[in-house]
């Protein structure tokens, strides 16, 4: 009777609580919505499962245990390497000490065909979405509450765009106020991105995610990009990660074995690349760009009345077509009663 009711106990407690497989990654499908009071942060209800391939995107080899890098770059020339923002009050130093600044610029550094982009923290606290949908704050002050919900959906913008000097009012500026050129629009990346944040994973997990998804920040500000050296027969992995020494970016390595593991972590996932969208991709994969968007002239999903991301043109009426149809208007007014008589 004991053995039954511990059955029905655990049954109850999984439906509670679904298990987390380890050969899958889900990644909570957020959108932005206008409000009233600005945009908010709303998740679907919905995510998007991705099953671990043995091998992954970014370790696609003969032998997936060998030593893995994902980028080659000298960690002093990573053009984030350096932080212009450490040490300034509240949200930019806590971005910076948290890792999430090095976590969105690694992601961007290796998914991005663009290799120079430097994550903004001021566009992020005066134009990222301050509510998540109904009423959960994301900031306090100009802190981040939660970083599970600094997602890549509403974009990243590059620092030399936006600056590293917040508007009087956190207004949100939709031209680039910093040393770059152009529209803030134009200087979004990232918006194809997924990201997942997860909870207790082991050595073995890591290198799946990292194979799988790229570069995973875990609980400790530690960023990790590979391994070098990686003994299954013992049981021990030595990871490549980074972390900052005060306002510099550092390598830390850290050697894990088949009984250590992390609390928590951040990954992400490209699910179709966006850059080079394709007529059939949906609005979810990809939601459409802006007409000021420089996507917008490569999308092939706005190029006639068919596609989802049509925009109608705008009709211009001439004083002269306005003239005809107040014409048009009068003569039906007048015309109506004598039709009735007939």
């Amino acid at each position: 009777t004991f053995n039954i009711a511990l059955l029905f106990a655990i049954a109850a407690l999984s439906a509670m609580v679904p298990l987390q497989r380890n050969d899958e990654q889900n990644f909570p499908k957020y959108t932005v919505e206008t409000g009233t009071a600005g945009n908010v942060l709303k998740w679907s209800g919905t995510n998007i499962k991705v099953l671990f391939e043995t091998k992954g995107k970014f370790n696609n080899r003969t032998d997936p245990n060998l030593p893995l890098k994902l980028w080659d770059t000298a960690t002093d020339l990573l053009p984030w390497a350096t932080s212009k923002i450490y040490g300034y009050p509240g949200g930019p130093n806590q971005y910076v000490t948290s890792g999430f600044y090095d976590f969105q610029a690694a992601v961007l550094y290796t998914y991005n065909a663009k290799k120079t982009i430097v994550p903004s923290y001021y566009w992020l606290y005066e134009c990222y979405p301050r509510t998540l949908d109904p009423a959960t704050q994301i900031f306090s002050g100009t802190t981040v509450l939660d970083w599970q919900y600094i997602v890549f959906v509403p974009g990243v913008v590059d620092e030399a765009c936006y600056g590293t000097t917040a508007s009087v009012v956190r207004e949100c500026r939709t031209n680039c106020p910093g040393s770059g050129s152009g529209t803030v629009a134009a200087n979004t990346y990232g918006k194809d991105l997924w990201q997942s944040y997860g909870g207790t994973i082991g050595r073995k997990s890591i290198k799946a995610r990292i194979s799988n998804f790229g570069p995973l920040l875990d609980n400790y500000g530690r960023l990790f990009y590979g391994w070098s050296d990686n003994d299954e027969t013992q049981g021990i992995t030595t990871f490549l990660t980074l972390k900052r020494d005060g306002r510099v970016l550092t390598d830390v390595p850290v050697i894990l074995n088949n009984t250590d593991s992390i609390i928590s972590y951040y990954v992400a996932y490209q699910s179709i690349d966006c850059t080079k969208a394709l007529a059939t991709t949906t609005t979810e994969e990809c939601p459409c760009p802006a007409e000021s968007d420089a996507a917008y002239k490569t999308d092939p999903r706005h190029a006639d009345a068919s596609g989802i991301c049509y925009v109608p043109p705008k009709v211009v009426v001439t004083a002269s077509g306005a003239t005809r149809a107040a014409w048009t208007v009068i003569a039906t007014v007048l015309l109506l009663p004598l039709l009735s008589m007939w």
